[in-house]
């Protein structure tokens, strides 16, 4: 959910923690991890997002949006500069910044309790 209360597509958690263990991969457990992260720069969180977007979909063949949203805006630019990178990398590089992030903040996230 935004500031305002409305509810962005496509913004909910990409893994059903209902799965069972053995179904989730490394990257889609980060990707649940770095929901409960405190990521203090927006330019890191904008270049997760990015990665997140190669990661899963694959280089960026979509239209700009209206720097009237500048949010969204930020993601598109992010996603686009990642260019033709293969997934795979994009992947990896994503669970090596949030396994920084995770390193970083004082306290270990609750979820390692439940193995993911």
């Amino acid at each position: 959910m935004t500031r305002r209360g409305k509810r962005k597509v496509g913004k909910e958690p990409p893994v059903d923690i209902r799965a069972p263990k053995e179904s989730i991969t490394e990257f889609e457990s980060m990707v649940y991890k770095a929901h409960f992260l405190w990521i203090p720069a927006a330019g890191s969180k904008m270049k997760l997002s990015g990665l997140y977007m190669q990661a899963t979909i694959g280089p960026n063949n979509t239209e700009e949006p209206p720097r009237t949203d500048p949010l969204e805006h930020a993601h598109w630019v992010a996603w686009k500069q990642l260019g033709n990178m293969p997934k795979e990398q994009a992947e990896k590089e994503y669970i090596e910044m949030v396994k920084f992030f995770i390193k970083k903040a004082k306290t270990k996230p609750v979820i390692d309790a439940y193995g993911l």
